[in-house]
């Protein structure tokens, strides 16, 4: 069981990160902390941080402790028991209010504080989906020369470009073309569209965290103050690349689901895999990973002159495919291993 740690929420009103109450904690900036692994006595400690893009409370229901099988943290850790050197392993919960540049600031002071500390050797960051973008903003932030010299982000199906699936007036038309398409104008059309459109909606915060990867004019005038209209434009701004590029090290993976994305979610019973590789045929022409489109993850190649990771098979849930989440972990062994102490 991972115990959770609630750090900051985001008042609307005044603009501000505070203290969570009682009835914040679902919603605020939160870490939860599992076992530390311990291989070497004598040696520093790695962070590895995995920020999947979601709030605490789609998760789980309990706010001080949640089961670490949760974005399969459980592999996470199971993983770096058997690897040279020690893990302090924990995972991010974005908060749902607060727009994403402002969570990137409060996560660059939170790595500050770890990067500071003198037995910390490395953080390695795992960004995926909307913690990819914020993980992208995070670099220009630090106040801490150590962070730079320590932290590693490895971001993952990050919508750089944006997503229409954070678009509402872009997706909703398309959710009642395909109802209509289906069954016909009809009352099972109607059905259809109102069951789709109710399952949309019930995935959607109706705020920042959301929002702010939408596509331009994605979001009505309904949700325009939870919508920061500067932050997909801004992605690629001189701040954001410079900072990227003094930091250790940085990967990108990009994940699209292909032919064989269905069968193996079928044969692992992962049925929000399934989910996600029927959403990329209906609304993406079969050219993204459920939810961001590839051309969205890929952009930031040109951009920093590098060639992205390419993730086989997969869909926009990565940590839930043990495959394809082991696959990152080697990448991560690859940057940090040269630091480890080799056992005796």
């Amino acid at each position: 069981m991972g115990t959770i740690e609630h750090i900051a929420k985001w008042n609307k009103e005044s603009c501000t990160w505070e203290e969570p109450g009682l009835l914040d904690m679902g919603h605020s900036f939160s870490i939860s902390h599992y076992e530390t692994v311990l291989n070497d006595p004598f040696d520093g400690m790695n962070y590895i941080i995995v920020a999947g893009g979601s709030r605490l409370e789609r998760n789980t229901s309990n706010y001080s402790k949640i089961n670490d099988r949760i974005y399969r943290m459980d592999n996470v850790i199971n993983h770096y028991k058997n690897q040279n050197g020690n893990y302090n392993i924990q995972c991010f919960f974005i908060d749902k209010d607060a727009p994403i540049i402002e969570s990137a600031k409060k996560f660059a002071e939170y790595i500050d504080s770890i990067a500071s500390l003198p037995n910390t050797k490395t953080i390695s960051v795992m960004g995926v989906s909307k913690c990819g973008t914020m993980c992208f903003y995070t670099p220009r932030f630090f106040k801490c020369d150590e962070s730079f010299d320590k932290v590693n982000i490895f971001n993952v199906a990050a919508p750089y470009l944006g997503t229409k699936f954070a678009s509402p007036t872009l997706i909703v038309p398309e959710i009642y073309d395909y109802a209509i398409k289906t069954l016909g104008n009809n009352q099972m059309g109607n059905f259809l569209y109102n069951r789709l459109l109710a399952a949309y909606k019930d995935g959607c915060s109706y705020s920042h965290m959301d929002y702010d990867i939408s596509l331009q004019d994605g979001i009505g005038d309904e949700f325009i103050d939870s919508y920061d209209r500067e932050f997909i434009r801004q992605m690629f701004c001189s701040e954001n690349v410079d900072a990227i590029r003094e930091i250790h090290s940085f990967k990108n993976f990009t994940t699209r689901a292909d032919e064989k994305s269905l069968p193996e979610a079928l044969a692992t019973f992962n049925f929000w895999g399934v989910s996600l590789c029927l959403l990329n045929n209906i609304f993406f022409g079969g050219k993204a990973d459920g939810l961001v489109p590839y051309d969205s993850q890929k952009s930031i190649d040109d951009v920093m002159h590098m060639e992205s990771i390419h993730l086989a098979s997969s869909h926009h849930d990565v940590n839930t495919n043990i495959r394809v989440c082991n696959e990152i972990l080697a990448e991560i062994d690859k940057t940090i291993g040269p630091t480890l102490r080799l056992k005796k």
